[in-house]
């Protein structure tokens, strides 16, 4: 903005309102310059230019701060995402824990009823045919069970 012809009182005194309005925050407000091109003016230009400067300074400020809370909702994502990835590691080590333990004595029982009913076969005996289905009930249980253990 560029002043008229005031004395230099009332120029400084509009210099010095400026300098309070943009103190107290206003951030459109500049000093005025005369056509006069003296010490005031170099004075209420480098208030200009500071004030520009300060205006750019909090624009970048106000950029960094929405990236610092953009990039903090992303770590907080990631973060979530980790403590997924935790529980399902978890989990899947407790299944396959679990899958050892039952396969230990599945396979004991699978080999033992092969076992009997190779020897019934071959033994005879009045209740052959229903010792022999009893095995086959078993063992084709013992298999679904296997069969289970291996989809964990």
């Amino acid at each position: 903005m560029v002043v008229g012809q005031l004395g230099d009182g009332e120029r400084l005194q509009a210099l010095l309102v400026a300098i309070q309005e943009m103190a107290a925050g206003s951030r459109q407000i500049r000093a005025a310059i005369s056509a006069a091109h003296d010490d005031l003016d170099a004075i209420a230009l480098g208030v200009n230019v500071l004030a520009d400067e300060y205006d750019f300074a909090m624009s970048q400020l106000h950029d960094r701060e929405q990236n610092l809370h953009e990039a903090m909702r992303e770590r907080e994502g990631l973060l979530a995402q980790i403590h997924a990835s935790e529980r399902m590691t978890t989990v899947g080590t407790m299944a396959a824990g679990v899958a050892h333990e039952v396969n230990n004595p599945l396979t004991a029982l699978l080999a033992n009823l092969d076992f009997v009913g190779s020897n019934l076969a071959a033994h005879g005996g009045g209740k052959q045919a229903e010792l022999s289905q009893a095995v086959a009930v078993a063992a084709d249980a013992a298999q679904r069970i296997a069969k289970i253990v291996r989809g964990l």
